[in-house]
């Protein structure tokens, strides 16, 4: 089995490689230091990158936050790039690879999540507008003018409840409905 100190080496100036697919590279130096110990401060370094994607395995498995999994992908994508560190790098940056698509089945799920949130927050506040246009629709003569004006501003209370914490729907639907509903309100008021 290899490990990690198998991809490097430590010249006599205590300059330090590693054997990054068919190129080897300088990583860093620890003048003064012996081989091993040299060597094990850039295998700290992988097995840190090592588990940051490990972690990241986990993350996508438990179905954790899309944007916050992309930001960390991004992030170790760039960090292993080239990264001053020993050990199976080709075999890393492959597991890392391998998570994209769960990665952009996790986005493709919150986006659809999304959409349908936001139909639902369209149809909810086209009920509060169909509400106050059947309380205006009334027969004048036959409302009950204390009650219809309490329903009215509940109405608007729930309005403003779904607009302050309910999904945002796609504006231009939001300021159709805003329109609607503002003016039977005034039609309302004025009556």
């Amino acid at each position: 089995m290899t490990s990690a100190k198998d991809f490097g080496k430590v010249d006599s100036e205590g300059n330090v490689f590693v054997i990054d697919g068919d190129a080897e590279r300088k990583v860093g130096q620890v003048p003064g230091v012996e081989g091993d110990a040299a060597l094990s401060i850039y295998v700290i370094r992988f097995e840190d990158l090592a588990a940051q994607v490990r972690l990241l395995e986990q993350r996508i498995k438990s179905g954790a936050e899309a944007i916050s999994i992309e930001k960390s992908f991004s992030k170790l994508q760039s960090d292993l790039a080239e990264p001053a560190a020993v050990g199976d790098l080709p075999a890393l940056r492959e597991r890392l690879a391998k998570l994209a698509p769960a990665i952009e089945q996790l986005r493709s799920a919150k986006l659809e999540s999304q959409k349908l949130a936001a139909a639902a927050a369209l149809e909810a506040r086209e009920a509060i507008v169909l509400k106050a246009e059947a309380i205006l629709a009334k027969d004048a003569s036959k409302i009950i003018w204390k009650t219809a004006s309490a329903e009215m501003t509940d109405l608007f209370e729930q309005w403003q409840s779904a607009q302050k914490s309910g999904p945002r729907p796609p504006k231009k639907e939001a300021d159709l409905l805003w329109k609607r509903f503002s003016s039977a309100r005034t039609k309302f008021d004025g009556s």
